[in-house]
């Protein structure tokens, strides 16, 4: 796999090219170009956007355990509820 990513710092987005090959006994079998749009969110921000859609009890964690997330984490979980009224 070979991967671009373009990164823009003021919009918090960034644009990944990746692009895999298939290879057996030394032979390019397939290849496939994916391209993937990010946008990055503090957790403030997108807890504002999840109460703002009517989602309540609003935690997150860390990826891999249930500690408060870090500051500079990269990855981690949201949980949350939303009551449906269309029943």
């Amino acid at each position: 796999m070979n991967a671009t990513t373009y990164r823009n710092f003021e919009e918090n987005t960034s644009h990944h090219i990746n692009h895999y090959a298939l290879i057996q006994e030394e032979k390019t079998l397939e290849t496939e170009w994916e391209e993937l749009d990010i946008r990055y969110y503090t957790i403030e921000a997108f807890t504002c956007l999840l109460e703002n859609a009517g989602f309540t009890s609003i935690h997150s964690h860390s990826a891999y355990d249930q500690n408060e997330p870090p500051m500079n984490s990269e990855s981690l979980v949201f949980i949350s509820s939303k009551t449906c009224s269309y029943l």
